[in-house]
């Protein structure tokens, strides 16, 4: 067991940020409700850097600094890595390299495509949630990839994760440029399939609980389909 101050020191391991200095021998003032990110492996890896990045930014910090408090801020299988690390001067590259080889969406990209292909709403599940999963797939399955790419995913994947082929037709309809536009569309109009029945709360149970024939459930949506068109053109 390695005791808090490493092997062949008598300093502790994780310095406060009051008590150390950069390369540029300035660094913000310790505040004990003010504490960089923990990360145990468990949650998105570029999520937890892009916090620890942030958070070391603001408070100035420089090698050999910056990675001291990284490795401080590693617990559970996360912290695994630390048998891997070089024995003198381990850089935060070296631990990002680790982690990224261990826990990165990188390697798990084509699995999250899968995912995300396959994605389907659920029954009784919000065009929210569904909205959020789509989202946080979308940044797991494409890390890095341009912002033209993943609106035009985000449009497509919410579309085909709908249960509901006339609300998917009318969202087409009115193509939208992403996907927050796309789940605002839908939020709309099946608020507006309620109004018009106002038993149910969606129209997946209307046709499944045989409330509503699938004919007059078409029906249903061309009097939307008229009532947008009446709305755009007043």
């Amino acid at each position: 067991m390695v005791s808090q101050g490493g092997v062949g020191s008598s300093g502790p391991l994780f310095v406060p940020p009051s008590q150390v200095s950069g390369a540029s021998g300035v660094t913000k003032p310790a505040n004990p409700l003010f504490k960089p990110p923990k990360y145990d492996g468990s949650k998105c890896l570029e999520t937890f850097l892009l916090q620890f990045n942030y958070f070391a930014s603001y408070m100035r910090w420089e090698e050999p600094d910056k990675s001291l408090h990284m490795c401080a801020s590693l617990e559970g299988p996360a912290g695994h890595v630390f048998w891997e690390l070089p024995r003198e001067n381990p850089t935060t590259q070296d631990i990002e390299r680790l982690l990224q080889a261990r826990f990165g969406t990188q390697l798990q990209a084509e699995s999250y495509k899968a995912k995300l292909r396959n994605r389907r709403r659920g029954e009784g599940e919000s065009l929210q949630d569904l909205y959020r999963d789509i989202s946080r797939l979308i940044q797991l399955a494409h890390p890095g990839e341009g912002d033209k790419l993943v609106k035009y995913i985000g449009v497509e994947s919410f579309i085909n994760a709908l249960d509901d082929r006339y609300l998917r037709l009318e969202i087409l309809k009115l193509k939208p440029k992403d996907l927050e536009e796309a789940a605002s569309h839908a939020i709309r109009l099946e608020a507006l399939v309620d109004s018009v029945d106002g038993k149910t709360t969606d129209s997946k149970a209307t046709v499944a609980d045989g409330l509503l024939p699938a004919p007059a459930l078409c029906s249903q949506w061309l009097m939307i389909s008229r009532i947008r068109a009446m709305t755009l053109t007043s």
